[in-house]
């Protein structure tokens, strides 16, 4: 006896709202892990590394999403247009999750400079971050 929901194929949707449940689950390791001062060095390390299985699982579903997209929009111009779409957001989507990595990355190593008066790594930290900062955000001050 087959379960006709197991029978069925995986849409872009699906695959798309999949991927999304993987970075939120994401986020909320991240946050348990950040909020929670009692973990040791080595499960904080676990769990940053489950963090970073579920952010790959979470890229290949927005993958097979943009795949799934690209093989649904033959049928017609309406679809290939809906699909560019879509797979521009997954695109821009995963930049963005890139730069937040980066900026994420310069921060953390500005930080441990500090802690060890390393200038020259201060200095690299702050280049990170800037590298992935509009202009515009570097020149313009805020209120």
């Amino acid at each position: 006896m087959t379960n006709e929901k197991f029978s069925q194929e995986l849409t872009a949707d699906d695959a798309e709202q999949i991927a999304d449940r993987f970075l939120q689950f994401e986020q909320a390791l991240r946050s348990y892990r950040n909020d929670n001062d009692e973990l040791s060095d080595t499960q904080k390390t676990a769990i940053k590394e489950l963090e970073q299985e579920i952010h790959l699982t979470a890229q290949q579903k927005f993958t097979e999403a943009v795949g799934f997209i690209i093989d649904d929009a033959q049928a017609s111009l309406e679809k290939i247009q809906l699909a560019t779409q879509k797979a521009t957001d997954a695109v821009t989507t995963i930049e963005t999750f890139k730069r937040v990595i980066a900026v994420a990355a310069g921060v953390i190593k500005i930080g441990v400079s500090v802690i060890s008066r390393d200038v020259g790594g201060i200095v690299d930290g702050i280049g990170q971050v800037a590298a992935q900062l509009p202009l515009e955000a570097l020149l313009t001050p805020e209120g």
